[in-house]
């Protein structure tokens, strides 16, 4: 996917939505020794332009690398979404 293509996808994610928030719910590391790999569960609020509003939970799987200067850099992310429930 070209960073334009992604560009339209988030652009789309926002049709007909007036917010969005995110909650995390619980994090865990990927191995008892310092990772470089975490997963997250959590859930989104949604409030549409109707004014209904919807939930929908979610797990994702980061990966990170830490640069020559060290700053903190995300490498790879998958997010797993749960079928979308409106209120």
């Amino acid at each position: 996917m070209t960073l334009e293509e992604l560009s339209e996808l988030n652009k789309l994610t926002w049709e007909n939505l007036s917010s969005r928030k995110h909650n995390i719910l619980k994090a865990f590391a990927l191995s008892l020794k310092p990772s470089d790999e975490v997963m997250l569960h959590g859930y989104n609020e949604y409030v549409y332009t109707d004014k209904s509003t919807g939930r929908r939970d979610w797990a994702s799987r980061i990966k990170f690398r830490q640069t020559g200067n060290g700053e903190i850099q995300i490498t790879e992310y998958q997010s797993y979404l749960s079928p979308i429930a409106k209120l």
